[in-house]
Protein backbone atom coordinates (compact mmCIF):
# COMPACT_ATOMS: atom_id res chain seq x y z
CA UNK A 1 0.00 0.00 0.00
CA UNK A 2 1.78 2.86 -1.67
CA UNK A 3 1.39 5.91 0.51
CA UNK A 4 -0.84 8.74 -1.43
CA UNK A 5 0.99 11.75 -2.78
CA UNK A 6 0.78 15.31 -0.88
CA UNK A 7 -2.03 17.17 -2.22
CA UNK A 8 -4.70 19.51 -0.80
CA UNK A 9 -5.98 18.53 2.37
CA UNK A 10 -9.69 17.63 1.96
CA UNK A 11 -11.02 18.94 5.34
CA UNK A 12 -12.00 22.45 6.36
CA UNK A 13 -10.73 23.82 9.49
CA UNK A 14 -13.29 23.51 12.55
CA UNK A 15 -13.60 25.14 15.78
CA UNK A 16 -12.60 25.10 19.29
CA UNK A 17 -15.35 23.15 19.82
CA UNK A 18 -15.33 20.44 17.73
CA UNK A 19 -11.66 20.13 18.32
CA UNK A 20 -12.53 19.40 21.82
CA UNK A 21 -14.94 17.39 20.58
CA UNK A 22 -12.47 15.04 18.18
CA UNK A 23 -9.85 14.56 21.14
CA UNK A 24 -12.38 12.08 22.44
CA UNK A 25 -13.44 10.16 18.74
CA UNK A 26 -11.20 7.51 19.77
CA UNK A 27 -11.52 6.97 23.78
CA UNK A 28 -13.33 4.06 22.57
CA UNK A 29 -10.59 2.04 21.82
CA UNK A 30 -8.12 3.52 24.40
CA UNK A 31 -9.50 3.01 27.30
CA UNK A 32 -11.46 -0.80 26.90
CA UNK A 33 -7.97 -1.90 26.08
CA UNK A 34 -5.87 -0.25 28.71
CA UNK A 35 -8.59 -0.78 31.33
CA UNK A 36 -8.20 -3.85 30.50
CA UNK A 37 -4.44 -4.21 31.24
CA UNK A 38 -4.61 -2.62 34.44
CA UNK A 39 -7.33 -4.75 35.86
CA UNK A 40 -6.25 -8.24 34.57
CA UNK A 41 -2.67 -7.88 34.24
CA UNK A 42 -2.06 -5.63 36.90
CA UNK A 43 -0.25 -2.33 35.05
CA UNK A 44 -0.04 0.87 37.12
CA UNK A 45 -2.97 3.30 35.95
CA UNK A 46 -0.66 6.23 36.69
CA UNK A 47 1.82 4.83 34.68
CA UNK A 48 -0.20 3.95 31.53
CA UNK A 49 -2.38 7.23 31.44
CA UNK A 50 0.34 9.10 32.42
CA UNK A 51 2.93 7.71 29.64
CA UNK A 52 -0.28 7.71 27.25
CA UNK A 53 -0.95 10.99 28.10
CA UNK A 54 2.82 12.25 27.09
CA UNK A 55 2.83 10.39 23.94
CA UNK A 56 0.07 12.47 22.78
CA UNK A 57 1.47 15.90 23.76
CA UNK A 58 4.58 14.84 21.82
CA UNK A 59 2.99 13.42 18.90
CA UNK A 60 1.16 16.75 18.96
CA UNK A 61 3.78 18.72 19.22
CA UNK A 62 5.93 17.43 16.25
CA UNK A 63 2.97 16.23 13.68
CA UNK A 64 0.71 19.22 14.33
CA UNK A 65 -2.02 16.85 13.56
CA UNK A 66 -4.41 15.24 15.64
CA UNK A 67 -2.91 11.34 15.55
CA UNK A 68 -4.35 9.21 17.51
CA UNK A 69 -2.28 7.16 21.10
CA UNK A 70 -3.51 3.71 21.20
CA UNK A 71 -2.36 0.45 22.81
CA UNK A 72 -1.35 -2.53 20.75
CA UNK A 73 -4.79 -4.57 20.00
CA UNK A 74 -2.67 -7.82 19.37
CA UNK A 75 -0.73 -7.32 22.28
CA UNK A 76 -3.25 -6.10 24.75
CA UNK A 77 -6.29 -8.73 23.60
CA UNK A 78 -3.91 -11.87 23.67
CA UNK A 79 -2.34 -9.94 27.07
CA UNK A 80 -6.11 -9.72 28.55
CA UNK A 81 -7.17 -13.42 27.57
CA UNK A 82 -4.01 -15.24 28.81
CA UNK A 83 -3.99 -13.22 32.08
CA UNK A 84 0.12 -12.15 31.72
CA UNK A 85 2.00 -10.48 34.16
CA UNK A 86 2.49 -6.67 33.82
CA UNK A 87 6.05 -7.16 33.30
CA UNK A 88 5.65 -9.86 29.88
CA UNK A 89 3.36 -6.13 28.79
CA UNK A 90 6.38 -3.97 29.51
CA UNK A 91 9.00 -6.86 27.62
CA UNK A 92 6.08 -6.22 25.05
CA UNK A 93 7.07 -2.71 24.69
CA UNK A 94 10.93 -3.29 24.36
CA UNK A 95 10.18 -5.62 22.14
CA UNK A 96 8.23 -3.55 19.42
CA UNK A 97 10.51 -0.83 20.16
CA UNK A 98 13.92 -2.68 18.96
CA UNK A 99 12.00 -4.03 16.17
CA UNK A 100 10.32 -0.87 15.11
CA UNK A 101 13.80 1.04 15.28
CA UNK A 102 15.60 -1.24 13.29
CA UNK A 103 12.92 -1.18 10.68
CA UNK A 104 12.94 2.77 10.28
CA UNK A 105 16.37 2.05 9.01
CA UNK A 106 17.86 2.19 5.52
CA UNK A 107 15.81 1.12 2.69
CA UNK A 108 13.08 -1.16 5.01
CA UNK A 109 10.53 1.61 5.20
CA UNK A 110 10.07 1.68 1.93
CA UNK A 111 9.79 -1.86 1.41
CA UNK A 112 7.10 -2.21 3.79
CA UNK A 113 5.02 0.58 2.43
CA UNK A 114 4.86 -1.12 -1.21
CA UNK A 115 4.66 -4.52 0.67
CA UNK A 116 1.40 -4.02 2.86
CA UNK A 117 -1.15 -4.20 -0.15
CA UNK A 118 -4.56 -3.15 1.08
CA UNK A 119 -6.28 -7.13 0.53
CA UNK A 120 -3.06 -7.77 2.85
CA UNK A 121 -3.39 -4.91 5.54
CA UNK A 122 -7.46 -5.40 5.76
CA UNK A 123 -7.03 -9.38 6.15
CA UNK A 124 -4.43 -8.30 9.28
CA UNK A 125 -7.39 -5.91 10.60
CA UNK A 126 -9.88 -8.89 10.00
CA UNK A 127 -7.66 -11.32 11.94
CA UNK A 128 -7.19 -8.64 14.52
CA UNK A 129 -11.04 -8.56 14.92
CA UNK A 130 -11.45 -12.36 15.73
CA UNK A 131 -8.69 -12.13 18.68
CA UNK A 132 -10.43 -8.86 19.68
CA UNK A 133 -13.91 -11.25 20.05
CA UNK A 134 -12.45 -13.98 21.31
CA UNK A 135 -10.95 -11.55 24.49
CA UNK A 136 -14.29 -10.19 24.91
CA UNK A 137 -15.59 -13.10 25.21
CA UNK A 138 -13.50 -14.52 27.41
CA UNK A 139 -14.00 -11.95 29.72
CA UNK A 140 -17.65 -12.44 29.82
CA UNK A 141 -17.72 -15.77 30.41
CA UNK A 142 -14.99 -15.74 33.27
CA UNK A 143 -15.59 -16.01 36.85
CA UNK A 144 -17.30 -12.66 37.47
CA UNK A 145 -16.38 -12.04 41.26
CA UNK A 146 -14.84 -8.71 40.92
CA UNK A 147 -11.83 -7.37 42.32
CA UNK A 148 -13.84 -6.20 45.12
CA UNK A 149 -15.02 -10.15 46.16
CA UNK A 150 -18.30 -7.95 46.88
CA UNK A 151 -20.11 -10.90 45.10
CA UNK A 152 -20.70 -12.59 41.81
CA UNK A 153 -23.13 -10.86 38.90
CA UNK A 154 -25.00 -12.17 36.24
CA UNK A 155 -22.51 -12.16 32.87
CA UNK A 156 -25.77 -12.97 30.45
CA UNK A 157 -27.61 -10.15 31.76
CA UNK A 158 -24.60 -7.62 31.54
CA UNK A 159 -23.71 -8.70 28.16
CA UNK A 160 -27.17 -8.17 27.27
CA UNK A 161 -27.02 -5.05 28.18
CA UNK A 162 -23.91 -3.82 26.81
CA UNK A 163 -25.36 -5.27 23.64
CA UNK A 164 -27.82 -3.14 23.95
CA UNK A 165 -26.80 0.12 24.98
CA UNK A 166 -24.20 -0.38 21.85
CA UNK A 167 -26.56 -1.16 19.46
CA UNK A 168 -28.96 1.45 20.40
CA UNK A 169 -26.39 4.86 20.52
CA UNK A 170 -24.77 3.09 17.24
CA UNK A 171 -28.07 3.82 15.43
CA UNK A 172 -28.45 7.03 17.26
CA UNK A 173 -24.61 8.29 15.88
CA UNK A 174 -24.74 11.40 18.31
CA UNK A 175 -21.64 9.79 20.64
CA UNK A 176 -19.31 7.06 20.72
CA UNK A 177 -21.75 4.16 21.85
CA UNK A 178 -18.91 2.70 23.52
CA UNK A 179 -18.76 5.15 26.36
CA UNK A 180 -22.44 4.74 26.69
CA UNK A 181 -22.12 1.07 27.40
CA UNK A 182 -19.26 1.77 29.89
CA UNK A 183 -21.25 3.81 31.76
CA UNK A 184 -24.26 1.30 31.55
CA UNK A 185 -21.53 -1.22 33.36
CA UNK A 186 -20.41 1.29 36.11
CA UNK A 187 -24.23 2.24 37.12
CA UNK A 188 -24.74 -1.48 36.95
CA UNK A 189 -22.00 -2.07 39.29
CA UNK A 190 -22.34 0.24 41.34
CA UNK A 191 -26.22 -0.90 41.55
CA UNK A 192 -25.51 -4.88 41.98
CA UNK A 193 -22.43 -4.49 44.75
CA UNK A 194 -23.19 -1.71 47.02
CA UNK A 195 -21.18 -2.74 50.13
CA UNK A 196 -17.40 -4.05 50.54
CA UNK A 197 -15.73 -1.55 47.70
CA UNK A 198 -12.24 -0.24 48.41
CA UNK A 199 -11.98 3.12 49.52
CA UNK A 200 -11.86 5.95 47.14
CA UNK A 201 -8.52 7.53 47.16
CA UNK A 202 -7.43 10.47 44.93
CA UNK A 203 -4.00 11.36 43.58
CA UNK A 204 -1.41 9.44 41.65
CA UNK A 205 -0.08 5.93 42.41
CA UNK A 206 3.23 6.78 43.85
CA UNK A 207 5.43 3.49 42.32
CA UNK A 208 8.30 2.62 40.36
CA UNK A 209 8.31 0.67 37.70
CA UNK A 210 9.84 -2.91 37.95
CA UNK A 211 11.70 -3.80 34.61
CA UNK A 212 10.59 -7.35 33.33
CA UNK A 213 12.52 -10.04 34.08
CA UNK A 214 14.60 -12.57 30.92
CA UNK A 215 11.51 -15.11 31.54
CA UNK A 216 8.99 -12.46 30.66
CA UNK A 217 10.73 -10.75 27.52
CA UNK A 218 11.03 -14.64 26.40
CA UNK A 219 7.28 -15.05 26.50
CA UNK A 220 6.88 -11.34 24.92
CA UNK A 221 8.59 -11.98 22.16
CA UNK A 222 7.27 -14.95 21.05
CA UNK A 223 3.34 -14.45 22.31
CA UNK A 224 2.74 -11.22 21.84
CA UNK A 225 5.42 -9.45 19.76
CA UNK A 226 5.35 -12.12 17.01
CA UNK A 227 1.64 -11.44 16.27
CA UNK A 228 1.74 -7.86 16.30
CA UNK A 229 4.29 -6.64 14.63
CA UNK A 230 2.82 -7.17 11.03
CA UNK A 231 -0.11 -5.36 12.40
CA UNK A 232 1.68 -2.38 13.31
CA UNK A 233 3.41 -2.13 10.06
CA UNK A 234 0.38 -2.42 8.22
CA UNK A 235 -1.97 -0.41 10.02
CA UNK A 236 -0.23 1.76 12.32
CA UNK A 237 3.02 2.59 9.77
CA UNK A 238 1.60 2.24 6.11
CA UNK A 239 -2.17 2.57 6.90
CA UNK A 240 -1.40 5.97 8.98
CA UNK A 241 0.59 7.77 6.43
CA UNK A 242 -1.53 6.95 3.73
CA UNK A 243 -4.79 8.67 5.07
CA UNK A 244 -3.08 11.18 7.26
CA UNK A 245 -1.92 12.77 3.52
CA UNK A 246 -5.55 11.85 2.36
CA UNK A 247 -6.88 14.05 5.08
CA UNK A 248 -4.42 16.77 5.40
CA UNK A 249 -1.94 16.85 2.12
CA UNK A 250 1.05 18.97 2.63
CA UNK A 251 0.01 19.53 6.06
CA UNK A 252 1.31 15.50 6.42
CA UNK A 253 4.40 15.68 5.16
CA UNK A 254 5.96 14.61 8.55
CA UNK A 255 3.87 11.81 8.63
CA UNK A 256 5.64 8.99 6.70
CA UNK A 257 6.35 5.19 6.94
CA UNK A 258 10.29 6.21 8.62
CA UNK A 259 8.62 9.18 10.93
CA UNK A 260 6.35 6.80 12.35
CA UNK A 261 8.39 3.59 12.84
CA UNK A 262 11.27 6.05 14.78
CA UNK A 263 8.54 7.77 16.86
CA UNK A 264 6.49 4.68 17.64
CA UNK A 265 10.14 2.77 18.97
CA UNK A 266 11.04 5.37 21.18
CA UNK A 267 7.75 5.93 22.70
CA UNK A 268 7.77 2.00 23.54
CA UNK A 269 11.57 2.08 24.89
CA UNK A 270 9.71 4.59 27.13
CA UNK A 271 7.18 2.09 27.94
CA UNK A 272 9.09 -0.98 28.39
CA UNK A 273 11.50 1.16 30.79
CA UNK A 274 8.84 2.89 32.69
CA UNK A 275 6.23 0.99 33.01
CA UNK A 276 3.37 1.77 30.41
CA UNK A 277 1.67 -0.33 28.06
CA UNK A 278 3.11 -1.18 24.41
CA UNK A 279 1.25 2.09 22.44
CA UNK A 280 1.03 3.27 18.57
CA UNK A 281 -0.86 5.33 16.07
CA UNK A 282 -3.33 3.90 13.55
CA UNK A 283 -5.82 4.85 10.63
CA UNK A 284 -8.68 4.18 12.12
CA UNK A 285 -8.20 6.14 15.22
CA UNK A 286 -7.04 9.43 13.31
CA UNK A 287 -10.41 8.66 11.10
CA UNK A 288 -12.46 8.77 14.63
CA UNK A 289 -10.39 11.91 15.52
CA UNK A 290 -11.72 13.91 12.34
CA UNK A 291 -14.69 12.26 12.45
CA UNK A 292 -15.60 13.96 15.64
CA UNK A 293 -14.22 17.34 14.68
CA UNK A 294 -10.69 17.27 15.10
CA UNK A 295 -8.01 19.04 12.20
CA UNK A 296 -5.39 20.29 13.89
CA UNK A 297 -2.30 19.56 17.19
CA UNK A 298 -5.28 21.11 19.72
CA UNK A 299 -7.28 17.64 19.62
CA UNK A 300 -3.95 16.08 20.32
CA UNK A 301 -3.21 17.96 23.37
CA UNK A 302 -6.73 17.50 24.66
CA UNK A 303 -6.49 14.24 24.88
CA UNK A 304 -3.01 14.41 26.13
CA UNK A 305 -3.86 16.45 29.26
CA UNK A 306 -7.09 14.54 29.80
CA UNK A 307 -4.95 11.57 30.09
CA UNK A 308 -2.59 13.18 32.32
CA UNK A 309 -5.13 14.73 34.62
CA UNK A 310 -6.60 10.41 34.71
CA UNK A 311 -3.09 9.70 35.87
CA UNK A 312 -2.42 12.18 38.26
CA UNK A 313 -5.93 12.65 39.74
CA UNK A 314 -7.66 9.51 39.55
CA UNK A 315 -4.96 6.73 39.44
CA UNK A 316 -5.15 5.43 43.11
CA UNK A 317 -8.96 5.59 42.95
CA UNK A 318 -8.39 2.90 40.25
CA UNK A 319 -9.03 -0.14 41.96
CA UNK A 320 -12.59 1.05 43.60
CA UNK A 321 -13.66 2.49 40.32
CA UNK A 322 -12.62 -1.11 38.40
CA UNK A 323 -14.55 -2.75 41.42
CA UNK A 324 -17.48 -1.27 39.93
CA UNK A 325 -16.77 -1.76 37.06
CA UNK A 326 -17.94 -6.10 35.95
CA UNK A 327 -15.69 -8.06 33.71
CA UNK A 328 -18.62 -8.78 31.42
CA UNK A 329 -19.51 -5.57 30.75
CA UNK A 330 -15.17 -5.00 30.07
CA UNK A 331 -15.67 -8.03 27.87
CA UNK A 332 -18.75 -5.79 25.74
CA UNK A 333 -16.48 -2.87 25.36
CA UNK A 334 -13.17 -5.05 24.20
CA UNK A 335 -15.23 -6.75 21.40
CA UNK A 336 -17.34 -3.97 20.55
CA UNK A 337 -13.73 -2.58 19.38
CA UNK A 338 -12.66 -6.04 17.45
CA UNK A 339 -16.44 -6.09 15.91
CA UNK A 340 -15.43 -2.10 14.27
CA UNK A 341 -12.35 -3.96 13.18
CA UNK A 342 -14.29 -6.66 11.22
CA UNK A 343 -16.10 -4.19 9.46
CA UNK A 344 -12.60 -2.46 7.60
CA UNK A 345 -12.76 -5.34 5.90
CA UNK A 346 -16.06 -4.03 3.61
CA UNK A 347 -13.53 -1.58 1.91
CA UNK A 348 -12.45 -4.13 -0.03
CA UNK A 349 -14.60 -4.62 -3.54
CA UNK A 350 -12.71 -6.76 -5.73
CA UNK A 351 -13.46 -10.79 -5.30
CA UNK A 352 -9.56 -11.98 -4.89
CA UNK A 353 -9.00 -8.93 -2.43
CA UNK A 354 -11.84 -10.29 -0.19
CA UNK A 355 -10.09 -13.80 -0.79
CA UNK A 356 -6.77 -12.94 0.29
CA UNK A 357 -8.49 -10.66 3.63
CA UNK A 358 -10.50 -13.60 4.34
CA UNK A 359 -7.74 -16.36 4.70
CA UNK A 360 -5.48 -14.22 6.65
CA UNK A 361 -8.81 -14.29 8.46
CA UNK A 362 -9.78 -17.85 8.93
CA UNK A 363 -6.29 -18.85 9.47
CA UNK A 364 -5.86 -16.94 12.65
CA UNK A 365 -9.46 -18.32 13.33
CA UNK A 366 -7.97 -21.82 13.04
CA UNK A 367 -4.09 -21.84 13.97
CA UNK A 368 -5.01 -19.14 16.90
CA UNK A 369 -2.10 -17.14 15.26
CA UNK A 370 -2.44 -13.82 13.72
CA UNK A 371 1.04 -13.89 12.03
CA UNK A 372 0.42 -17.15 10.62
CA UNK A 373 -2.23 -15.88 9.09
CA UNK A 374 -0.44 -12.84 7.45
CA UNK A 375 2.09 -14.83 6.52
CA UNK A 376 0.05 -17.03 4.27
CA UNK A 377 -2.11 -13.95 2.94
CA UNK A 378 1.52 -12.35 2.34
CA UNK A 379 2.40 -15.21 0.47
CA UNK A 380 -0.83 -15.72 -1.54
CA UNK A 381 -1.12 -12.44 -2.56
CA UNK A 382 2.48 -11.46 -3.93
CA UNK A 383 2.52 -15.19 -5.25
CA UNK A 384 -0.70 -14.44 -7.58
CA UNK A 385 0.73 -11.31 -8.17
CA UNK A 386 4.06 -12.59 -9.54
CA UNK A 387 1.99 -15.46 -11.65
CA UNK A 388 -0.44 -12.66 -13.40
CA UNK A 389 3.18 -10.55 -13.94
CA UNK A 390 4.61 -13.22 -15.88
CA UNK A 391 1.43 -14.70 -18.21
CA UNK A 392 1.47 -11.07 -19.21
CA UNK A 393 4.70 -10.64 -20.25
CA UNK A 394 4.66 -14.01 -22.51
CA UNK A 395 4.73 -13.17 -26.15
CA UNK A 396 1.48 -14.01 -27.42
Amino acid sequence: MQSATLARPILAATGLAHEVAGAFGDIGVFLPLALGLIAVNGMDPTLVFGLAGAYYLLTGRFYRLPLPVQPFKAVSAIAIAGGLSAGTVQGAALGMSVGLLLLSLGRAPAIIDRLFAPPVVRGIQLGLGIILLQGGLQLVVRDQRLPAGAGTIGAGALLLAGVMAVALVQARGRVPAILVAGVVGLIWGALTLPAALPPVSLGPVLALPVLPTAAELGTALAVLVLPQLPLTLGNSVVSTAAVAQEYFGERAVRVTPRTLLRDMGLANLAAGLGGGIPMCHGAGGLTAHVRFGARTATAAYVAGVFYLVLAVGLGAAAPAFLALFPMAMLGVLVGYVGWQHLLLVRRLSAPADLAVAGLIGAVTLVAGSLALGFGVGLAVYWGRRLAIARISRKPT
